[in-house]
Order: C-alpha cells, then structure tokens, then sequence
C-alpha cells in the first residue's frame, strides 16, 4: 500500500519524480523482491491514469525513468500501446506482428 501512494503522489506531483524514483531505487537496491510488488502497483496506476492526461503525462515519466531498474517482469505486463508511450518499443504495429508470430509458433 506505502509503494502505491507513493507512486500515486509522485503522479498527481504532491511528491516531486526524482525524489519517487530515488526511493524506488533505493527498496529495489536493498529487497529485490519489491520488484514484484512494485510491478503490481506499476499496473494498477497503469489502468488509472489512461483517463487522466496529466496524471499518465506523470506516471509515463516515472516509468521512462525507472525502465532499467525494473526488468522483465514489468515489461511483460505492459501492452503494447504502453511500450510504445513508454518508448521501449519504436514501432507498436510491427512489435503486434512479430509478438502474434512467435506465439502462433510456440
């Protein structure tokens, strides 16, 4: 719940973004394990703010920077439109494509 607010006030900007990222950091740096969590939590405000501009413009940014601390687990949990707001992915339509291939072969 503590990780959820303080995600959430870094995105309404009660809480300045270098400073969420910077606590972020550090709880990764000393439990890896609140990566889980934090990928829960990342989610959550990911479905909440796609109504609120400003608060997306927000957790976008927080997200852009906090993309190399996350890894894997997070990242299979975005969809495509997120990675491609995010910046990960450069061309949704053929990310789509290859991603429906190679799981129409598995």
């Amino acid at each position: 719940m503590a990780l959820y607010l303080l995600v959430k006030k870094g995105c309404k900007g009660t809480i300045r973004k270098d400073q969420v990222v910077s606590t972020l950091r550090e709880l990764l740096a000393i439990h890896e394990s609140v990566a889980n969590t934090l990928s829960d939590v990342f989610s959550e405000l990911d479905e909440e703010s796609l109504a609120i501009q400003p608060l997306r413009e927000k957790f976008i940014s927080i997200i852009r920077t906090m993309e190399s601390n996350l890894g894997y687990l997070f990242l299979e949990r975005l969809t495509a439109e997120n990675l491609a707001e995010v910046g990960i992915v450069s061309n949704k339509k053929m990310f789509t494509t290859r991603f429906i291939r190679i799981k129409t072969k598995l």
